[in-house]
């Protein structure tokens, strides 16, 4: 369990662990205008998206999913299961490599 924020620069902005423990992890996912993240799912990871207006979207194992900020930059707080290495691209625009569960 750790409460020490970790942060992590991504093409598209960047991500920070704020908590993480055996059950869940927080994350806040920060994207710049004009970017989006890799269109993706996962096979085990549940994820729980607070957007910036309150609202709250559920993302399903084997939910095909992507996050894109479009006029400005989009700040998005995670709530998600601990399975961080579970990633599958489907399409990615700064040609990161397909990914997948690391058993």
């Amino acid at each position: 369990m750790t409460d020490e924020r970790i942060k992590i620069e991504k093409p598209w902005g960047y991500e920070v662990i704020l908590h993480q423990n055996p059950f869940y992890v927080i994350k806040h996912i920060y994207v710049l205008k004009g970017h989006r993240l890799s269109k993706q799912y996962h096979r085990l990871k549940y994820e729980s998206w607070i957007m910036p207006d309150g609202t709250l979207k559920h993302i399903k194992p084997m939910e095909i999913h992507r996050l894109e900020a479009t006029d400005k930059d989009l700040s998005v707080i995670e709530i998600s299961s601990p399975h961080l290495d579970d990633l599958v691209r489907l399409e990615d625009d700064y040609d990161r490599v397909y990914s997948e569960i690391k058993r």
